[in-house]
């Protein structure tokens, strides 16, 4: 699950205390992903990359608060957590997504 991925890739991000750590939120499907590079302890710059055959391009960049990003994940995967329950939905997957939404909620 996609957002088991993201929670994985911000836990290293935070766990890290070195600059310069590059983890990849990635899609699904697809050539899209993000790479995130730790520039501080709170900031990461998100690189926006189309991945081609032989090389990447990068359409866009950003920088944005390793904390902000964390609780908009969390939140997100709250309200997500929230309404699979209400349909009493169960796999390994959301059992898994459930485990890292604890684990970075405690970062």
């Amino acid at each position: 699950m996609i957002l088991t991925w993201w929670h994985k890739a911000i836990i290293n991000l935070i766990s890290s205390r070195k600059n310069g750590v590059v983890q990849e939120f990635e899609f699904m499907n697809g050539p899209l992903l993000v790479k995130g590079i730790k520039l501080s302890d709170d900031i990461v710059e998100l690189q926006f990359i189309k991945e081609k055959k032989d090389s990447e391009h990068i359409f866009f960049t950003c920088q944005t608060s390793i904390n902000k990003f964390k609780r908009t994940l969390l939140n997100s995967t709250k309200k997500l957590l929230k309404d699979i329950k209400k349909r009493n939905w169960q796999s390994d997957d959301i059992e898994e997504l459930e485990k890292m939404w604890s684990i970075l909620s405690n970062k």
